[in-house]
């Protein structure tokens, strides 16, 4: 029977959420989210620091997403642990972040609403893979 779409066609759901926290944390330091107008990270940057800036914060945000992309090829050629791994290890570094960015702020300081949607975004991605690592080991015994 051609056309009938089995199990084994579909994309398992630990490699989804591992997509799904690679998109995020790719398009994340891309958001027009910073500044006061709406304004890429590197608006405010003078033009003689631009390219070595953006390329500097691009690297350290993107180191991330190699290892991520590493995890999602493990993945995909059936190492669930050592996929898990890697989606534990990022997201303990994603985690590690978000608590650098809330504990040294004081109670009375109100976030706005741009630093709250990086946050949430970041919480999205720490939960997916912890969650994906979750299910990858336990398909792996």
């Amino acid at each position: 029977m051609q056309g009938v779409d089995t199990v084994r066609d579909r994309p398992s759901p630990v490699l989804i959420l591992g997509v799904a926290a690679l998109t995020i944390h790719l398009l994340v330091p891309l958001l027009p989210i910073h500044g006061n107008g709406f304004q890429f990270f590197w608006s405010g940057i003078p033009a003689s620091f631009l390219v070595r800036w953006v390329t500097d914060y691009l690297v350290a945000r993107w180191s991330g997403a190699v290892a991520l992309l590493f995890g999602v090829w493990m993945l995909r050629r059936g190492h669930t642990s050592v996929a898990a791994g890697v989606f534990v290890a990022i997201a303990v570094v994603v985690v590690g972040s978000l608590l650098n960015q809330l504990i040294p702020l004081p109670s009375v300081v109100v976030h706005s609403w741009r630093a709250d949607i990086e946050l949430g975004l970041d919480t999205i991605e720490a939960t997916t893979l912890f969650v994906a690592a979750s299910m990858a080991l336990r398909h792996s015994s």
